[in-house]
């Protein structure tokens, strides 16, 4: 049996013809719905709402369906095939997903509520919910794995094949850069891998405390430079540095033995290291 409305006077609704009602199928626009609700529209524009849901007193858009396909959420104007308000998520016909941003540039590009280093981009937690890594807006990547813990700001970094480290206490960086140990926690070992060249600026002896230590270790043929504070001092000078090639290997350890003047002692060195005064 088929049920079609062809006036506006029917008891409690108010509607034009176009209506089909079908075996239990309801129809708008199509004399034969295929589906519990079927909207067709064949002369659709993109911009033509096909389906659209409001609530409240403003007639806020909860749900609606353009004639492109795009589907929104909370927004009325889906600028992607799938988007909820502003840009919480949206689903371009590229393929590419964003979280917080209406234009994604790859396939998931997640903006951070903010600028700061607490804002975080990505969190990921295990089946506990504990957080195991994580990633800020300023760049910090954090992980923990089962092996081990990474912390880097992850500018230009290289980590050849079986460098990475997996001692909590290790921290991999760089190379053509310049690393502040201002915010590095005291006792950590600095590894730099790669070609390039990296320099390193060791924090106030006020801030690192006396007795601070750090280990520096160089992985490949780059040269790496320590930089004690303005008025510090790395054993006679105020640098101290290894042959930018040879050998491909070196460590330093240096402590922090007096704060008045600030002077760094070399407690191990292996490979060929420099001291200077510039």
């Amino acid at each position: 049996t088929v049920f079609t409305a062809q006036s506006e006077s029917l008891p409690g609704v108010a509607i034009s013809s176009g209506l089909i009602v079908s075996a239990g199928n309801v129809g708008i626009g199509t004399m034969a719905p295929g589906a519990n609700l079927h909207i067709s529209s064949p002369t659709a524009s993109a911009d033509q709402y096909m389906l659209k849901i409001t609530t409240g007193t403003a007639n806020a858009d909860v749900f609606v369906v353009k004639g492109d396909g795009k589907v929104g959420i909370g927004t009325a104007a889906p600028t992607g095939l799938f988007q909820v308000g502003g840009g919480s998520l949206t689903v371009l016909s590229s393929g590419n997903i964003g979280v917080g941003t209406t234009a994604p540039q790859g396939r998931l590009d997640i903006v951070a509520g903010g600028n700061a280093a607490t804002d975080m981009a990505q969190i990921w937690r295990n089946s506990s919910g504990d957080i195991v890594s994580s990633m800020s807006a300023t760049g910090v990547i954090s992980a923990s794995t089962f092996t081990g813990t990474f912390v880097g700001d992850g500018s230009g970094l290289t980590i050849p094949a079986g460098k990475f480290a997996t001692d909590p206490n290790r921290y991999v960086s760089g190379t053509g850069n310049t690393v502040s140990l201002s915010s590095y926690p005291v006792g950590v070992t600095l590894v730099s891998s790669g070609p390039g060249d990296i320099t390193y600026t060791l924090p106030i002896g006020s801030i690192a405390g006396l007795g601070a230590q750090f280990i520096f270790v160089k992985l490949g043929t780059g040269k790496v430079t320590i930089e004690a504070e303005s008025s510090g001092y790395i054993a006679d000078g105020n640098t101290v540095h290894n042959n930018a090639y040879a050998p491909a290997y070196a460590s330093i350890t240096l402590r922090l033995v007096t704060l008045n003047p600030v002077r760094w002692m070399i407690f191990y060195g292996d490979g060929a290291w420099v001291t200077e005064s510039e």
